[in-house]
């Protein structure tokens, strides 16, 4: 069999673009492309055909990290996971398994999530935060330590274009880039340059900016009202707990490290509150949190997913 070249291997996407469209087809080509077939029939000449990458010396196979011994189905250069699903499959809940590995391995900025269709794309924060100035902080202080920054599709108008930024000789950069912007989305500032090409830049950014999802804080109508302002404090209180915070000026809240107060450990310990107990000596205490709303701190202070309306009020 001949080896693939990069429009040998552009016809087979389209062969698959073809067959995923066509719904008495579909069930035969996901069939076929379970994971170790997505990995040798689209990502291994993904990354040797048209990104440029030695599939011999640039990329390990099913590589075993001595970090928790996590085994990455592709490593390209040391610093860029890949991981592999069958063709089509769901991969919003697989996110975590990719953000993990990266958070693990701080020498591995940057990932990549694909079932063959579909590319999603990882970014360590820590990353992100080699771009701030020197005297710039994260005015939001997401804990999560791994941005999913970007998702493309071989349906999308740009696939190509897109996934061509990650070549061998400049995917470094154009990580660099989308860290660039994402910061510009988390500190809500003047939004920087991806790409040279203008209508491709603004895709881009877009597209960007909707995976990231980076929603607007409760209080900031409030804000723009007049009704309140930034730094000013909010309380919620009842007979076991006080929880202050304070508003921030895109409208999240602050929660300040160690102001957090139980006032009753004995009634707290059989109270809705009780996973309070173990925050407030841990997480709580060593580090301010910014939510986006009162509503999110309840939630994780009580273990519960829904809160009874007007019950939890900061005042």
């Amino acid at each position: 069999m001949p080896a693939l070249n990069e429009s040998s291997f552009l016809q087979r996407i389209d062969t698959i673009k073809e067959l995923l469209s066509n719904e008495d087809q579909q069930d035969s080509i996901i069939a076929t492309l379970q994971e170790k077939g997505v990995e040798c029939a689209i990502l291994t000449p993904l990354f040797e055909t048209l990104l440029g990458f030695d599939a011999l010396r640039d990329i390990k196979y099913e590589y075993t990290s001595n970090k928790k011994f996590n085994r990455f189905d592709f490593l390209i250069d040391n610093r860029f996971i890949v991981e592999a699903k069958r063709l089509n499959s769901p991969l919003t809940s697989l996110h975590k398994q990719i953000s993990e590995y990266i958070e693990y391995h701080d020498d591995i900025p940057y990932g990549m999530l694909s079932n063959g269709s579909e590319y999603a794309f990882f970014i360590q924060k820590s990353f992100i935060k080699e771009f701030l100035g020197p005297e710039e902080k994260l005015k939001i202080n997401f804990k999560k330590n791994v941005f999913h920054v970007l998702s493309i599709s071989i349906f999308d108008v740009y696939f190509l274009e897109v996934i061509k930024l990650f070549s061998k000789d400049q995917y470094h950069q154009y990580f660099s880039n989308i860290a660039k912007y994402a910061l510009t989305r988390i500190n809500n500032s003047r939004g920087t340059k991806i790409c040279d090409d203008k209508e491709m830049n603004q895709y881009l950014q877009e597209k960007i900016s909707e995976t990231m999802d980076i929603r607007p804080g409760a209080y900031l109508k409030d804000i723009q009202d007049g009704k309140l302002k930034t730094g000013d404090t909010l309380v919620y209180e009842d007979e076991c707990v006080k929880i202050p915070v304070t508003i921030e000026n895109d409208g999240r809240v602050k929660l300040k490290k160690a102001t957090v107060i139980v006032k009753d450990m004995m009634k707290i310990i059989d109270n809705e509150f009780s996973p309070l107990i173990d925050l407030v000596r841990t997480d709580w205490k060593n580090e301010d949190v910014v939510f986006n709303d009162t509503a999110e701190i309840i939630k994780i202070a009580t273990g519960r997913e829904r809160l009874r309306k007007g019950k939890y009020e900061f005042k």
